[in-house]
């Protein structure tokens, strides 16, 4: 039980520090070059931690950024749409495509009583698959 009571002591004093570090927090914030003078070190602390959470945010930000900007879609990845190889023939390539319209195909879908977000689901492949396949049909000239 004594150690329990250590875990407790120990959880209460981080809480009651982290307490105080927000109450100095919000007094940087309210006036830096006061709180400046009264704790630099701690001004120069809170100062790095702006700076760095500022940092992380930008980051994440652009990263999301290029992460919605990357709708270019490669050649191979037309081919792994329509489940072919660059190697196939354009038979193997016609038929795929055949299998994958009439398995993804919108009149299909919603005369299957599904739910919405499957309906979408496939009309937004379909479209995807069509699109590869018009891709592939004009590299090949077919």
């Amino acid at each position: 039980m004594a150690g329990k009571n250590n875990y407790l002591k120990i959880a209460l004093e981080l809480a009651n520090k982290a307490s105080d570090t927000y109450k100095k927090y919000q007094m940087y914030q309210d006036d830096p070059k006061g709180f400046a003078l009264k704790d630099p070190q701690l001004f120069m602390t809170f100062q790095f931690a702006d700076k760095f959470i500022t940092g992380a945010k930008e980051k994440i930000s652009e990263n999301r950024s290029s992460d919605t900007n990357k709708t270019s879609t490669s050649r191979q990845d037309y081919y792994n749409l329509l489940e072919s190889k660059i190697t196939d023939t354009n038979e193997v390539i016609k038929s795929n495509y055949k299998r994958l319209v009439k398995d993804y195909h919108p009149d299909i879908i919603s005369g299957k009583d599904l739910p919405k977000p499957f309906v979408e689901f496939a009309n937004k492949k379909f479209q995807e698959i069509h699109t590869a396949y018009e891709y592939i049909k004009k590299e090949r000239n077919f």
